[in-house]
Order: C-alpha cells, then structure tokens, then sequence
C-alpha cells in the first residue's frame, strides 16, 4: 500500500511540474566568452578594444574615460584606470524581442588588486535607457574569491533590435589605478549572454554553492539554458570558488552574502570533491564533514526555512590512479556511501551525477577536462542535466539547449541523466 502510495504522489509530483511549464523554447542567440592564452595571442583586445564571444555573435568591449587596456598571466581581457560610470559592454545581434522576453547574463569576475572600484551594476538598454539594474560587488577578496553572478532581465516593453546591449557599470571610480578587472579563464565561461524570445512560465529562486566541480565548463549557466529552453526561468543566488568543502564555505564571505539573500526554493550544494568519499571511509577521523554539513544546511534554512536541500554526488576522476582508489569501482562506491550519509542528516536529496558519469564513461562520452579531473564543457552539461531532472522531475520536452556543444554528444547525455533520475 505504502508503496503505491509512492507512486501516486511521484506522478501527481510530475503532472504538477509540467502544467507550469511553456513549450520547449529556443534562444534568440547565445554567446559565451572563455578566456586563454589565444585571447591574448589575438591581441583584439589591446589593440581595437573588443573581444569576440568564443560561440556565438556577439561583441565585449569597454567604455571609458582613460581605461587601460591588458591582459593577465592567464590570458583573461583586463581593464586597469577605471573611473566612475566606465562599464564593460556586451553587445549581440538580436531581432526583435517582445514585451516578458528575457535576457540571461552570467559571469565571474575579479579585481586584481586593492583598491579598484568595488561597486558595480549590471543593466540592459531598453531601447532609450539603462534598466533592470542590480548591483554587485568585485574586490580583492583576501581568499581570492572572484564575484559569480547570474541574473535574468525580463523585458518590460518589446525591444525592436538590431542588438541586444548589456553592460557592468562600474559605481565608483578606482582608488587604485593599477587595479585591473577580469574575468575569469578557462576552463570557465568568463562571460555569458543569451536571449529566450518566449520568457517563461514560472521562476524557481536557486542557490547554488560549489567549487571546480562545478565552474569548470559552468555547469550553471548550462543549468540556466536547459531550463530557459524548458519554459522555466531561475532566479540564482551563487558562489563557487576551487577546493572549498562545506565549512569553508561558511566562512566564504561571498557564500554567507548568497545564503542570506534566503528565499529559496532549492540549493544546489556541491561539496569538497572528495569529501563525501573521506567521511566513508573514515567516520571518526572525518566527523567534521558530517558536522559541517548539517550547519550549512542550518545556515540555509534559517534564511529560506523552506527550502529544498540537493546535495550533489560527484563522481570518480582517473587523476593518480583515480586519486588512490585504484579503480572508478571503489572511489564511486565510497562517494555513494558518503553521500548517502550525509544526506539524511543534512535533510536533504542527492542528486546522482555520479551515476550519471558511470554511465555516461561506459558508452564512450568525453567526460573530463585535460587534467584528467575535472569535467569538460560535455561533463559539465551532464551535470546539468541531471540537476534539471531532480530540481523539476519532469521529461524533457525537445527542442533542449545543448550548451554550443555537437547535437548527439547532448542528446545522449540528457538520454543517460533521464535514465538515471527518472527510472
């Protein structure tokens, strides 16, 4: 009985999410810039002020009054001497978007050095002014914690084209002249913009809190996309920043900011890679990952008391012989167990990515960046995949954002995520 019961809430669950959701929609364009050695190569940047999207049509520049125009060590665009009002620009070919269509702007950005203009806004022309404004903040954090921000500028009246203009507006001027700002390099999407001609249904607030094992190839903005194309618009409070467990990020500025902006409905929590796998291994010596744990998911609640918790189950890297396992078998078993652990007490569900990476390693997919750990641009939208799957619990409805990725190698990997979720 019990488990007929099951059954009839999981289906009503499923009727439920897809009457909120619009047809599959697509993308009046999308464009997203990944910074390395070869933008510097280029040499655009210095030399005319602009940088070309890596996928897409669309444009990077900067306006100013005296900007200094440079690249880092790591091949990122920057811009040092700059004053209040200066702001970066992104600029895309676009049609004729209505009245409720959306622009989604995603990037990560960081100021080398003290004393650069911390306050800045982000804002679309409508046509006759800047709107939409929201502010954010970009510093030098003393842990090296760039801003991650994502936000979706729903249009108040149609914009005619013949482009899509979008800038970062710096609020305050530098009190540093040689601070530079940049974006961050690849593997991630420094900067990424798109437009959905059709808006959406329904808009589910998300906080999303991670680490590489999430920025790499920006499973969030492929996040953002697939839902977009799903008729679904979420509304994201996040940071990332490489290495962090769960009581680093409680001591992440940046991290604390986006639990208590609260309101969430769900959160995406990523922990340490191998965090999950340390505390079942070892319960006793690695306590403190299960009490970590539970006071992040306290410190979410006490600001959004009713949000749903997804902890995120990574999955096995062949790096050092899958990082001394010595095989996927044992290091994914070990990260299942953990997870499985931590989960209840933290109250919250798990989304599989792990099986999903079994899977997907199993039928020949490319799933991992050149460092034999981290994911690619495909792993990343497996991921993604999957996280849609357990955030909604709905099909898929073609046609689905690839992400810029080849059709096939995207479709196969939404076929192994609705396998592994769904089932």
């Amino acid at each position: 009985m019990l488990k007929n019961a099951k059954t009839i809430i999981a289906s009503l669950f499923l009727l439920t999410a897809s009457a909120f959701s619009l047809s599959a929609a697509t993308p009046a364009f999308m464009a997203r810039w990944s910074f390395d050695s070869g933008t510097k190569a280029s040499g655009t940047w210095t030399s005319g002020h602009t940088q070309e999207a890596n996928v897409g049509a669309a444009t990077l520049s900067f306006v100013g009054a005296n900007p200094v125009f440079g690249y880092n060590k790591n091949g990122s665009v920057t811009v040092s001497g700059i004053s209040e009002g200066d702001y970066f620009l992104l600029t895309a070919p676009c049609g004729r978007l209505p009245k409720g269509a959306d622009i989604d702007l995603g990037f990560y950005m960081g100021m080398d050095k003290a004393g650069g203009p911390e306050k800045w806004i982000a804002e679309y022309f409508d046509g006759k002014k800047w709107t939409g404004g929201v502010e954010f903040t970009v510093k030098k954090y003393k842990n090296t914690n760039e801003t991650s921000l994502i936000k979706t500028f729903t249009l108040k009246k149609a914009l005619k084209g013949p482009e899509v203009k979008v800038r970062l507006r710096a609020l305050e001027g530098s009190g540093n002249p040689a601070a530079a700002a940049y974006f961050m390099v690849q593997p991630r999407v420094g900067l990424y913009l798109a437009a959905w001609p059709e808006g959406a249904s329904k808009t589910t607030r998300v906080l999303m809190l991670g680490n590489s094992f999430t920025f790499f190839g920006s499973s969030h903005f492929a996040l953002l996309e697939i839902a977009h194309s799903q008729g679904r618009r979420l509304d994201v409070g996040i940071n990332v920043k490489g290495g962090q467990n769960f009581g680093q990020h409680l001591k992440l500025e940046r991290s604390l900011a986006a639990i208590a902006e609260g309101g969430y409905e769900a959160a995406l929590l990523q922990n340490q890679s191998q965090s999950n796998s340390f505390y079942a291994s070892d319960p006793v010596k690695y306590a403190y990952l299960m009490e970590d744990a539970k006071a992040l998911a306290a410190e979410v609640r006490k600001y959004s008391p009713s949000c749903r918790l997804i902890l995120e189950r990574t999955w096995a890297s062949p790096k050092e012989d899958w990082r001394g396992y010595g095989s996927a078998e044992a290091f994914d078993a070990d990260l299942k167990k953990g997870s499985e652990q931590i989960a209840p007490a933290m109250g919250a569900d798990i989304s599989p990515i792990g099986d999903a990476f079994i899977e997907g390693r199993a039928v020949g997919l490319s799933l991992y960046w050149k460092d034999n750990f981290h994911q690619n641009y495909l792993g990343a939208y497996l991921k993604a995949c999957v996280n849609y799957l357990v955030l909604f619990g709905e099909p898929f409805v073609e046609p689905v954002a690839n992400y810029g990725l080849e059709p096939e190698q995207a479709a196969k990997c939404r076929e192994i995520a609705s396998k592994i979720v769904l089932k």
